[in-house]
């Protein structure tokens, strides 16, 4: 599902809620303009949830989302982004523990080429073992690691699809494998947004 779509499908939910509010208000005026102006306003019924009773709101994880099947493959096409032309931050290795050779990869690809993926991250991967990959995905503007590793989707077995120019990243790119599926995530400064999967 494009951005376009979620985007015409958000608004129509939106707009039809106001429409439907419109509707119903009209509906209590009528109902008010014919009775008698002093007769009491109705009291709710006293078993009557209040918004106090009601249960909170359910969390939506990225497992939840990561369940969401795409329609159809997607195009990074549909997120393009521009590229900044800043100079590269040095990486902040704060709040990880990664082993001298992985920094070492990370630290040569950062060198080669800053900015490889959404404009202004840079996504570093290295061999983690047979048809084993793993990567970080860096912000260039402040040196933040904001992905790492297996709990971000960034140790597969089939590797990942992306571009310097687009926001969109593909996970295991052409999987035809169903333990290891494709999924589409946007690469944001707060880390990634998993959009869906394919189903094989």
């Amino acid at each position: 599902m494009n951005k376009r779509l979620i985007w015409i499908l958000l608004t129509a939910f939106v707009l039809a809620n106001v429409l439907a509010g419109i509707k119903v208000a009209r509906r209590y005026q009528s109902t008010t303009d014919t009775d008698n102006q002093s007769s009491p306003m109705p009291v709710a019924a006293p078993d009557f949830p209040s918004p106090v009773d009601l249960p909170p709101a359910a969390t939506v994880t990225k497992q939840d989302i990561a369940k969401i099947v795409c329609p159809k493959p997607l195009s990074a096409a549909d997120w393009r982004t521009a590229i900044v032309t800043d100079s590269p931050a040095a990486i902040d290795w704060s709040g990880y523990q990664l082993s001298d050779s992985e920094r070492q990869a990370i630290n040569q690809s950062y060198q080669r080429q800053a900015v490889n993926l959404a404009g202004h991250f840079h996504l570093a991967s290295w061999s983690c073992g047979h048809d084993c990959h793993k990567a970080a995905i860096i912000n260039i503007k402040n040196g933040r690691i904001i992905a790492l590793g297996l709990d971000d989707d960034l140790q597969t077995k089939y590797g990942w699809q992306f571009s310097a120019t687009s926001s969109l990243l593909t996970i295991n790119p052409d999987s035809q494998d169903s333990s290891e599926p494709t999924i589409y995530a946007l690469v944001e400064d707060s880390g990634l947004r998993r959009i869906c999967y394919l189903a094989q």
